[in-house]
């Protein structure tokens, strides 16, 4: 199977929004789903945003390492899911 080329990936992101994907991680054991829980408490989070959208607010806020590792976790997981749906 061929790899997906960086447009196309750009293109399953645009489509697939992080911020309601992390947003159902509510209730997920682990710092997911501790990362998951402090969002949905954020008034300000953007439910609907992009993963640049999300990363810029979240890291915008005073946040300790194990939620900037969540947070990097989060993204691996939600782009590993969108490639392997995409094939």
């Amino acid at each position: 199977m061929k790899p997906l080329d960086r447009q196309h990936r750009l293109r399953l992101e645009a489509n697939s929004p992080f911020g309601p994907w992390l947003l159902r991680q509510r209730g997920r054991q682990g710092f997911i789903g501790d990362l998951a829980a402090y969002a949905a408490r954020d008034r300000r989070f953007p439910a609907a945003g992009s993963a640049r959208q999300v990363c810029s607010h979240v890291l915008g806020q005073a946040i300790d390492e194990d939620m900037r590792g969540a947070l990097d976790d989060a993204l691996t997981e939600w782009r590993t899911g969108l490639l392997r749906s995409a094939m």
